[in-house]
């Protein structure tokens, strides 16, 4: 089966963030695009995510994902994700 696009999502932290290096690459050469978000934040374990998502569902003024301008909610709703993964803090 043969994809255009593969939507990917990552919620995590910096070691998350290391998919930028090659990924691309290899989703290319399996013959896709890529549509790649991040909704990381550097050190960052899921209780502190669930935190951020309490937040903004608490005060819609809050913003904590995307530069700061959208909430968990809006980027797991902007689109159909293909894969949606997400990265515990190894500390």
């Amino acid at each position: 089966m043969k994809r255009d696009d593969l939507s990917v999502l990552t919620i995590g932290n910096s070691f998350t963030d290391s998919l930028t290096s090659y990924f691309a690459a290899v989703v290319e050469s399996a013959g896709c695009g890529l549509h790649f978000e991040r909704a990381n934040h550097g050190g960052c374990e899921l209780h502190r995510h669930w935190k951020y998502i309490e937040c903004e569902e608490s005060d819609r003024a809050f913003r904590m994902y995307q530069n700061y301008t959208h909430t968990m909610k809006e980027i797991l709703r902007s689109r159909t994700w293909d894969i949606v993964t997400i990265q515990q803090a190894s500390h």
